[in-house]
């Protein structure tokens, strides 16, 4: 069995890094997904569709399941709104941050949101990705998703596939490029 530990720490610190959680403690450690602020983690739980809230400042951390049946947790730049995938149907919902019960579905068929900036939500569907306009008061879609990019040669990794750029952009890996292949037919 491997172990595995949640820590805190400054890479170029004196000393060694504090160990928020550890599983040797029978605990399993969900993976950091989005930094709320200086003391909330969200989290994510490799093996299955869970969605976390950890509290770092709390001796010892304090962890709040936020979802069961979600994926690719996200919190807007403001800190006013969550999205994330629903696991079982690739839904993208919205709701205010903390997360309550109104949730608003923005995408279908869809995977990944990220974030833009506080009104702009990107999300995937297979090779294409979309934008749609969210309400900063309320959370709700402006308007109807809209094309945004699409790329043939989008690569999908496991776990978050593409990510903001400080540009306003993503950033994402592309497979090679399909050489022409030329055929020799031997009769």
């Amino acid at each position: 069995m491997c172990s595995s530990d949640l820590l805190s720490g400054t890479p170029n610190g004196a000393g060694a890094p504090d160990t928020l959680m550890s599983s040797d403690d029978g605990v399993s450690i969900p993976d950091a997904a989005d930094f709320v602020d200086d003391r909330t983690i969200l989290a994510r739980d490799a093996r299955t569709p869970g969605v976390y809230r950890i509290d770092i400042s709390a001796k010892p951390v304090r962890v709040d399941t936020l979802f069961t049946d979600a994926f690719f947790p996200t919190v807007s730049p403001d800190r006013k709104h969550f999205a994330w995938q629903n696991a079982a149907t690739n839904q993208i919902f919205v709701s205010e941050y903390p997360p309550g019960a109104k949730r608003h579905q923005v995408g279908t068929g869809a995977v990944e949101p990220i974030w833009l900036s506080s009104t702009e939500l990107l999300y995937r569907s297979s090779v294409t990705w979309y934008k749609v306009r969210i309400d900063p008061a309320s959370g709700e879609p402006v308007d109807a998703p809209t094309a945004w990019a699409r790329d043939n040669r989008f690569l999908d990794t496991p776990g978050w596939s593409n990510r903001p750029s400080r540009d306003g952009g993503i950033i994402y890996s592309q497979s090679l490029p399909q050489a022409d292949t030329h055929y020799l037919r031997f009769i």
